[in-house]
């Protein structure tokens, strides 16, 4: 795992001295798991990473955490929809159980984000999201937002092109998107480890 997050987040963390140089980021794991946290555990020499270093670094688990079952978010996230125009407008208010944003009400994790989001300019850098149409509303947010100058997919098993697809679904307007994906580069290949 060291050598994965080594060669993903040298653009955020610099690995060649013997300090731990964080700029400003937020990661956003749209996994249930500790496994972004354990991930970063070699950067950070044993340091606790939650939630925050100095106020510079801090991990947002957007959908939740195993062992805590009242911030578990699942869910339909695809408001951009045509279909979604039709659940709005039906007055059972049982569709809405399982709407994402509705959910994201339940914590602070959206609001926090959303706060990262206007304030300064921003990289998004993706690792191993699939960036489906589960989460199209989010991604639109975060994608099209004013202050994201750039996307970045870190990819494997040839599935750069896969990625991109998905995330063009993300975006309502196309030239943007070409404007903001970066393209495809052998050198972000990210290899796969099995065990610990």
């Amino acid at each position: 795992m060291y050598n994965l997050v080594n060669k993903a987040s040298q653009p955020f963390i610099d690995v060649n001295t013997s300090e731990i140089n964080i700029k400003n980021i937020k990661f956003v794991s749209f996994n249930y798991t500790p496994i972004l946290p354990k991930s970063l555990v070699p950067f950070l020499n044993g340091k606790s990473i939650i939630p925050s270093i100095e106020g510079k670094f801090s991990i947002s688990q957007i959908h939740g955490r195993l062992g805590d079952d009242d911030s578990i978010i699942f869910g339909y996230g695809d408001e951009l929809d045509g279909n979604y125009q039709r659940i709005e407008s039906e007055r059972s208010k049982e569709l809405f159980k399982n709407i994402k944003s509705i959910h994201y009400l339940k914590n602070k994790e959206y609001t926090d984000l959303r706060w990262f989001l206007e304030s300064d300019w921003y990289d998004v850098h993706i690792l191993g999201h699939s960036c489906g149409l589960s989460d199209r509303t989010l991604l639109n947010y975060i994608f099209e937002n004013d202050y994201c100058k750039s996307i970045k997919i870190y990819h494997h098993n040839n599935d750069f092109f896969e990625k991109g697809i998905e995330i063009s679904r993300c975006f309502k307007d196309k030239n943007d998107m070409r404007k903001k994906i970066q393209p495809y580069n052998v050198e972000d290949e990210i290899p796969q480890f099995l065990g610990n």
